[in-house]
């Protein structure tokens, strides 16, 4: 396989392998600048363009440190395209969708049975706080949004958040981090999802998806996924729309 094989898709430029990423399957297109998924865009198999990249790999050993390929999308994970931009939408953790819907059930079978005895006060208080419950709690979901020219984050549902938006020519660089989780009880390591005191015994570590700014600022993008490979591929996917090309960062998580 040569490098004529695999064109750019912005500008239909062959791509120069010599300008490959840190990401092995990914390159920018040295005429437009687009990030160019070789799988996608050669229409070869993955074995081919492993091998293609290896060939590369070979080549480039000094200056390609700490190499990853390309990470897959979740099944969780939704994914809307359309021209120019990219949006998904990230379930919170099963745990947490677990605990809500447990909550609900129980909240449910309490309505019901208080109006069994015609105790409709809390038979309808049960109800209404089994559907706040499970509109902010069992269906709520992040959603983070890329294009050329701006990344966006909201959560939703919710009536009151509005979304954050951070020009794309703002941002220098995406990676992951790991955190480590901390809290106290059984309780909270079900509904709590933020890093807590140093005080507190660790129980699990985490993986958070950070951004650095032009400015050298660092900035939580997403926290405290709970495996590398759903941050990672958060991380690709919108260093590629972004059109940011993948460097080393210090404390950067880049596989298992």
């Amino acid at each position: 396989m040569t490098t004529v094989d695999i064109q750019c898709t912005n500008c239909g430029s062959p791509v120069d392998r010599r300008r490959l990423d840190r990401r092995l399957a990914v390159v920018d297109c040295i005429n437009c600048g687009t990030m160019v998924d070789l799988i996608k865009a050669s229409g070869n198999s993955k074995l081919e363009v492993r091998k293609w990249v290896g060939e590369t790999l070979e080549e480039q050993a000094d200056v390609l440190p700490k190499k990853r390929v390309l990470a897959y999308k979740p099944k969780h994970f939704k994914a809307y395209k359309k021209a120019g931009e990219v949006e998904f939408h990230i379930p919170r953790s099963t745990a947490i969708r677990l605990f809500s819907y447990a909550v609900i059930v129980v909240l449910l079978i309490m309505a019901f049975a208080s109006f069994r005895e015609n105790n409709l006060l809390f038979g309808v208080l049960g109800i209404i706080i089994a559907a706040v419950l499970y509109y902010y709690g069992f269906m709520t979901e992040y959603r983070i949004k890329a294009s050329r020219s701006s990344l966006s984050l909201w959560q939703s549902p919710s009536l009151f958040q509005k979304p954050i938006n951070v020009p794309a020519n703002r941002i220098k660089q995406i990676f992951v981090s790991k955190t480590a989780t901390r809290h106290n009880n059984t309780l909270e390591q079900l509904i709590i999802h933020s890093a807590s005191r140093e005080t507190q015994t660790p129980i699990a570590d985490a993986w958070s998806l950070r951004a650095i700014l032009y400015d050298d600022s660092i900035h939580d993008v997403i926290t405290h996924f709970p495996t590398l490979e759903e941050a990672l591929f958060l991380e690709q996917e919108l260093e590629l729309q972004l059109g940011i090309r993948d460097a080393p960062v210090g404390s950067e998580v880049v596989s298992n």
